[in-house]
């Protein structure tokens, strides 16, 4: 079965989008927010919470704690969706841990209002290209689809 290249070209650019996106988002929480103990909300927040007190990975945590989520994503809005964002929630949890655990970055500011703004804005344009990759990173973004939906 031969896919037509206008879906193949779509497919690509999506995940493309799905992928600088997440990047861009492990990126923020690596230099802005882990460093300053800034929590976001929904499933992440949970996870830096369990982080700060465990010590285990944070994303190892994310992607365990997004586990039913994925499944009821991927039960609701569709396989497509599900893979793109499991591919999401896997690349920006893999960089997390990659630039926290192995590289050992340092936070990119010492003052805590920059730290949040850039974290802030660099975590909203990840997802927003996420997003635009008809995809999401997990969690409360998940449910919130399949509740606009």
């Amino acid at each position: 079965m031969k896919i037509p290249k206008k879906d193949l070209k779509r497919n690509l650019a999506n995940l493309s989008l799905v992928i600088l996106g997440s990047t861009i988002m492990g990126v923020g929480y690596s230099l802005f927010l882990i460093p300053h103990h800034f929590v976001p909300g929904g499933v992440s927040g949970i996870a830096m919470i369990v982080n700060y007190f465990t010590r285990l990975p944070l994303g190892v945590l994310i992607m365990v704690l997004n586990i039913p989520v994925f499944i009821l994503g991927i039960r609701i809005m569709g396989r497509k969706y599900g893979l793109r964002s499991l591919l999401g929630m896997v690349v920006s949890s893999l960089l997390i841990d990659f630039f926290n655990q192995v590289v050992g970055v340092k936070s990119a500011t010492d003052n805590a209002i920059l730290a949040a703004i850039y974290g802030g804005f660099m975590l909203g344009v990840g997802l927003g290209l996420v997003f635009r990759g008809r995809a999401s990173t997990g969690g409360s973004d998940i449910l919130g689809q399949i509740l606009n939906r």
